[in-house]
């Protein structure tokens, strides 16, 4: 057996799924060599690795059923301001604690945030 590298008492598991993929780059300090693949559905899990890509290899991937996404990729074209955002975003839109705005979709939410000027992304991510 491995070495048990977290202890955490996370009742979700897309926070653990986290906690466990970011750990051998920041406990162990492992260099930019190491390839991690994240195997998920839940596309909360992408927005929080995209949160703290700077904490792991340019290497990662999340790949869904239907998807691959490359992180490092997602990160550069969307920009480190946006990426700031994605969870107040998500949590904003809906999501499993939260309830969403009447009459608004995931996607036509999407739609206004990717409209929104920089200094607006900021903002939000100052909050």
């Amino acid at each position: 057996m491995g070495e048990k590298l977290y202890n955490y008492n996370q009742e979700e598991a897309d926070t653990g799924i986290v906690l466990h993929a970011i750990d051998p780059f920041t406990i162990h300090r492992l260099s930019g060599t190491v390839h991690l693949v994240v195997l998920c559905s839940d596309t909360y899990v992408l927005l929080i690795l995209l949160q703290y890509f700077e904490k792991k290899s340019s290497s990662t991937i999340f790949e869904t059923a239907d998807h691959k996404y490359i992180l490092h990729q997602k990160y550069e074209n969307l920009g480190p301001v946006f990426c700031e955002v994605l969870l107040g975003f998500h949590a904003l839109s809906g999501c499993d604690q939260t309830g969403n705005f009447p009459g608004y979709s995931k996607k036509s939410c999407w739609d206004v945030l990717l409209t929104l000027p920089s200094n607006v992304l900021q903002a939000l991510t100052d909050l």
